[in-house]
C-alpha cells in the first residue's frame, strides 16, 4: 500500500502494525507445529510478545500443547 498523505498516515501506522502482529502469531505457530511433529511437546510460544486478542489466542495454542502434552508425559 502507498504511503498516506498527512493526517491518514497513521492508517499506514495500523496497517503495518496488524501485518507485524499476524507475522508474529503465524512464526509462532509454525515453531509450535514444528516442535509438536519433533516430539517436542515443552515448547511454547511466549504469550507476552502478543498483544491483544493475537496474545490470545497463543494462550490458547499453549493451552492446546498442555493439554496434549500432560496425557502423553504421563
Amino acid at each position: 500500500m502507498s504511503v498516506l498523505p498527512g493526517e491518514k498516515a497513521y492508517m499506514n501506522q495500523a496497517i503495518e502494525q496488524v501485518r507485524a502482529n499476524v507475522n508474529h502469531l503465524i512464526s509462532d505457530s509454525q515453531r509450535l507445529v514444528a516442535a509438536a511433529l519433533a516430539g517436542q511437546l515443552d515448547v511454547r510460544a511466549q504469550e507476552h510478545g502478543h498483544h491483544g486478542d493475537f496474545r490470545q489466542i497463543v494462550a490458547g495454542l499453549n493451552g492446546v500443547m498442555q493439554a496434549f502434552a500432560t496425557p502423553i508425559q504421563s
